[in-house]
């Protein structure tokens, strides 16, 4: 999702599926009272307002899994604001004949049915709103309904209503706060996890100076103050191996330092995980030697241009997404897979910066780098990057 919020989505689409499941229910359950109070109002109000009340919860827990938070809160959010139109329309859709006062139209009934949609969808204080309103206006039609009679009645089963939704609607709002809680601990976990290893690579360079000057300087000015002729060979040897240290590394100076294997693979999990905390992620480290910087930074910008093309354009969260990390002796393989939609290389624009710059063109910047991108329609997306060390 940049990256949906894992956790809270999948609360959402978890109580979405459970309302679709209880509106099913109960709406077999109540078929036999929806008929007969048919009498008291539109035949065609009765019809359109089942629909609406009944179609919306369950088709919408149908496609939960393949439908984006951010779209699944739009249709909760109407449907909040639909529910309480349905409700108001019964007044005006009344036949004029009131109904019996033991009998209570049918929709106020379910009100938790439509203030729990505006807990997944709104603010808190919305949700709450939302409540105090379905209370209100079921007061107001189970007073009409029944006449302009017994007024305390009315007022009971309003205020029924609402202790009642609100038992459901502070389950979802403490569930969805902590979801969220959830993602926020999840993300600076994972930005830790890449401070962490970029830190690791300055300590790493700086043991490797430090063991220099310590090794090799402090060594040679040593002996360099003695007056023991036979070690001026062995100074002079030593002396210009550090110089010769020291010159490569300020020839290296502003260039990214080398990254031991396991580092290198902490650094791909980071940025990956930080696209997508859902990620599966493999890894087989076989070598022993370190990594180029430059190749570890073109293959973290090319991993995560792949992942990022998948997420924006292989499907929803439906689709089936990993990466492997291997490193041997040889070199380094890194694969990114996903099962969605797919596409035809051979059709992308060839100005497209994604595969171009950014995966093909940055791995084969390096010495050794490579970058296939292997899609078909409906088969899924493989990017699989490699380096070779010469």
């Amino acid at each position: 999702m940049s990256t949906e919020a894992l956790a809270e989505a999948r609360v959402v689409r978890t109580i979405v599926i459970l309302l679709g499941i209880a509106v099913a229910i109960y709406a077999a359950l109540s078929l036999a009272t929806i008929v007969d109070q048919s009498r008291y109002v539109n035949p065609v109000w009765t019809t359109s307002v089942a629909l609406v009340l009944f179609g919306v919860p369950t088709t919408l827990a149908v496609v939960s899994s393949s439908v984006s938070l951010r779209a699944m809160r739009a249709v909760l959010g109407a449907y909040a604001v639909l529910f309480l139109l349905a409700v108001a329309l019964w007044i005006p859709a009344m036949r004029g004949e009131p109904m019996p006062l033991h009998i209570s139209p049918w929709p106020l009934g379910i009100t938790s049915i439509g203030t729990v949609p505006a807990a997944l969808a709104w603010r808190p204080q919305l949700a709450w709103l939302a409540v105090a309103a379905n209370g209100v206006l079921l007061a107001v039609v189970r007073y009409v309904a029944a006449g302009d009679v017994d007024l305390t009645e009315a007022l009971l089963d309003g205020v029924f209503s609402i202790a009642f939704s609100s038992i459901f609607t502070v389950v979802a709002i403490v569930a969805i706060r902590n979801a969220r809680d959830l993602d926020s601990a999840a993300a600076t976990a994972r930005a830790s996890a890449a401070g962490a290893a970029s830190v690791a690579a300055r300590l790493h360079e700086q043991a490797r100076l430090d063991a220099l000057v310590h090794d090799e300087l402090m060594t040679a000015l040593y002996y360099a103050t003695t007056d023991r002729g036979e070690l001026t060979g062995s100074v002079r040897k030593q002396a210009a191996k550090a110089l010769d240290e020291l010159a490569r590394l300020d020839a290296a100076k502003g260039e990214e330092p080398p990254v031991e294997p396991g580092e290198f693979a902490s650094r791909l999990r980071a940025v990956l995980l930080d696209l997508s905390s859902g990620l599966k992620i493999s890894s087989d480290l076989r070598r022993e030697a370190p990594i180029p910087g430059e190749v570890a930074d073109a293959f973290a910008e090319g991993a995560t241009e792949a992942l990022r093309n998948s997420l924006r354009h292989a499907g929803g969260p439906g689709v089936a997404r990993a990466a492997t990390i291997r490193v041997t002796a040889q070199g380094a393989t890194v694969v990114v897979h996903d099962n969605g939609s797919g596409f035809d290389p051979a059709a992308v624009d060839p100005y497209r910066l994604g595969l171009l710059v950014s995966i093909r063109g940055r791995l084969n910047a390096v010495d050794g780098g490579s970058a296939d991108v292997s899609s078909s329609p409906g088969r899924g997306t493989t990017v699989t990057l490699g380096w070779r060390d010469s």
